[in-house]
């Protein structure tokens, strides 16, 4: 019996006949009914063909599915806008993209004014326009400005920015489009502070976005904004002579998911120099043993303090034990408020609204 093998090379198709027993016999009707086939080997090859169609193609690698592309890019986005990276603390670089401020001088823990080294990784993070990220440890800062379009980043509460003497410690004017986001600012060191000034000071300024920071212990306001349109969310502020949160003359701002306690004489103040529409909306916060050691007759005491602002939303607000009101809005208009008031009864008065809707 013969076997024939085929090859292809070069688009031509070569054909290789051999014996494999010489006393292999023909099938009946081929050649009589035991003829022999005779050894036989052909020692060059035979060129059968030469055709286009017959020449040798590489295969062609499969398909990517399309579905599985896109929902591969859809998860990638949601990724990048989501997540919240774990962030070590050595190395030149953390991640592509991202400053350290290892890298800048700063050392975690280390004694000394560290505010020049903050100064300048900020303004070349900006420069770059790359966020700059601070490992966990306590550096001693004051007056820092924010440029435009910086982005700071802390590894959480570990990452605290200590005040020294009376001063702010991270402060912006004129700047648009800052981020600070998850780390913590202590003024335990500070002596007091103007009333219209806090350990943040952020004015006109538009595009803001403070998140996951902890402020305490400031001698004045622990967030003073003037001027600012922007987002605050999941704040914990407390322990503050004066203010938690006191936003002056505010276009379009929001206060989601603070915590804030402990205050010498008001938790939010929403205040403006004149009447007008303000836009603030604040909702889901939650506002506890705010004091009145201001005195007076309503402009200190309140849990969330309303004045001369319009168009302001305070909704769905948990307000406890606060000297003198849980909300009081004065000389405003359309402006309302939904809460749940649980100031304590013996310190408690009514909402107060002069001029505005309540619901």
């Amino acid at each position: 019996m013969s076997s024939t093998s085929m090859a292809r090379s070069s688009g031509v198709c070569r054909a290789t006949l051999s014996v494999l027993r010489p006393d292999a016999t023909r099938p009946r009707g081929v050649g009589g009914r035991h003829s022999p086939i005779p050894p036989l080997a052909l020692a060059s090859p035979v060129r059968l063909c030469h055709h286009p169609r017959m020449q040798t193609r590489s295969p062609r690698p499969p398909r990517p599915d399309r579905r599985l592309v896109l929902k591969g890019a859809v998860a990638g986005l949601i990724g990048l806008v989501f997540a919240r990276p774990a962030l070590g603390q050595g190395g030149a670089a953390l991640a592509r993209g991202l400053a350290n401020g290892l890298d800048h001088g700063l050392v975690p823990g280390a004694a000394g004014d560290q505010s020049a080294a903050l100064q300048r990784a900020l303004n070349e993070a900006a420069a770059l326009g790359i966020p700059l990220f601070l490992p966990g440890g306590r550096y001693e800062i004051s007056d820092v400005a924010l440029p435009a379009r910086s982005i700071l980043l802390g590894a959480g509460p570990q990452t605290m920015l200590a005040g020294r003497g009376g001063s702010t410690v991270l402060s912006a004017e004129g700047a648009d489009d800052i981020a600070i986001m998850d780390l913590s600012v202590d003024g335990s060191n500070g002596s007091e502070m103007p009333d219209r000034d806090g350990l943040i000071a952020i004015r006109r300024s538009s595009g803001l976005r403070l998140e996951r920071i902890a402020i305490a212990n400031a001698a004045g306001n622990g967030l003073y904004l003037e001027g600012v349109a922007g987002r605050l969310r999941d704040l914990n502020i407390g322990r503050c002579t004066r203010s938690a949160i006191f936003a002056l003359d505010g276009t379009g701002l929001s206060v989601t998911g603070a915590a804030i306690n402990d205050c010498g004489n008001a938790g939010i103040r929403i205040w403006r120099e004149r009447p007008g529409s303000d836009g603030t909306i604040l909702t889901g916060n939650r506002i506890a043993r705010i004091d009145w050691t201001g005195g007076g007759n309503g402009q200190n005491g309140n849990g969330i303090n309303v004045f001369n602002a319009d168009d302001v939303i305070v909704s769905d607000n948990h307000l406890s034990d606060c000297a003198f009101s849980a909300i009081r809005l004065n000389t405003t208009a359309m402006s309302g408020y939904r809460a749940i008031p649980a100031c304590a009864a013996a310190r408690w008065r009514s909402f107060r609204s002069s001029g505005s809707q309540a619901r």
